[in-house]
């Protein structure tokens, strides 16, 4: 399967699009501006996009990483152009994955399962088993994730640094692949849901909240 992926001129990033051996499409998005590095992460584990496993940076240190005043003004006012510039940390790294099953494919003697699915493939996995791990992941490496369940589809994205990518798609990935499924955490996440649903409930108090919205 092949398609024709439409981009603005102005869109510098390239775009390649892959049906992988499960039947699973994907739209793959390389953005030319952001090169593999790694950051100071206060002693977490290697992100794995560099070639490094221990966790240390692949340049090799000299003496104007470490502040030495002999050589290193000289250094920086002699620059050719031959260093690379400095990785833009603006740029983030992200994934997303849409399932094809929503609010139209609850049992109707089980109204909100499929957002109810969303909260708890968040739970832990096999392989990253404490519920924690992926949230405290995202948030050492400024990522952030979210999930939404419409009519049709529920979709799962997140953000981070380019270098933590591959751990955090890692974690991602966990959750479609062998989640927990944890019995503590199914009647908390029937609570968590309830309090959303209420929240948005046309009631009363809520239409009239709408409405003095729009005076």
């Amino acid at each position: 399967m092949s398609i024709d992926i439409v981009r603005s001129p102005s869109d510098a990033r390239t775009y390649k699009f892959i049906v992988l051996e499960n039947g699973l499409r994907a739209v793959l998005i390389h953005d030319a501006e952001i090169r593999n590095s790694k950051a100071e992460d206060d002693g977490a584990e290697p992100a794995g996009l560099s070639s490094g496993s221990d966790g240390e940076s692949d340049d090799e240190p000299g003496d104007d990483e470490t502040g030495s005043d002999d050589d290193g003004d000289e250094d920086d006012d002699k620059n050719d152009g031959t260093k690379p510039p400095p990785v833009l940390e603006t740029k983030r790294a992200a994934a997303a994955l849409s399932v094809g099953v929503g609010h139209f494919c609850d049992p109707k003697e089980l109204p909100g399962l499929s957002h109810y699915l969303e909260h708890m493939l968040f739970m832990g996995s096999d392989k990253y088993p404490d519920e924690n791990d992926y949230d405290a992941y995202l948030t050492r490496h400024n990522g952030s994730s979210n999930a939404f369940t419409e009519e049709e589809s529920t979709t799962y994205h997140f953000e981070c640094a380019p270098h933590a990518f591959e751990a955090a798609l890692d974690r991602f990935a966990q959750f479609f692949i062998s989640p927990l499924m944890k019995p503590d955490a199914l009647d908390r996440e029937v609570l968590a849901v309830d309090s959303e649903f209420s929240g948005v409930l046309q009631s009363d108090s809520c239409r009239l909240s709408q409405v003095r919205a729009l005076e």
